[in-house]
């Protein structure tokens, strides 16, 4: 009778500091570590930049309201004005930190 064994082999990437103790080679390295940190870290930046987008949309949308209703009423305007300049200075810090955020990502 012919028997076949099969003998299947899985190796499980270690870190570096338990291949030393096993005095195998077969480690992650930090370039790896690096990258999937970076590809999960641009992820999460990805969709919160479409998110601040639509969030600023929205408010814009309810500035709009504002202005309309005011019907040239000036404690209306100037709410409306407040909350423009409010939404200027919101948009000027988002833009300033997805810029700082993909500099520091791309220096990594």
């Amino acid at each position: 009778m012919l028997k076949i064994l099969l003998q299947v082999s899985i190796s499980v990437p270690q870190t570096y500091e338990s291949s030393k103790l096993n005095g195998t080679t077969d480690y992650i390295d930090t370039d790896t570590k690096d990258f999937i940190f970076s590809s999960i870290f641009n992820f999460i930046n990805h969709y919160l930049w479409y998110i601040f987008w639509v969030i600023a949309f929205a408010l814009l949308l309810y500035i709009w309201y504002l202005l309309v209703s005011a019907e040239w009423q000036e404690q209306f305007l100037k709410k409306a004005n407040k909350t423009l300049i409010y939404w200027l200075v919101g948009l000027l810090i988002m833009i300033m930190s997805y810029s700082i955020v993909k500099l520091i990502a791309n220096l990594w």
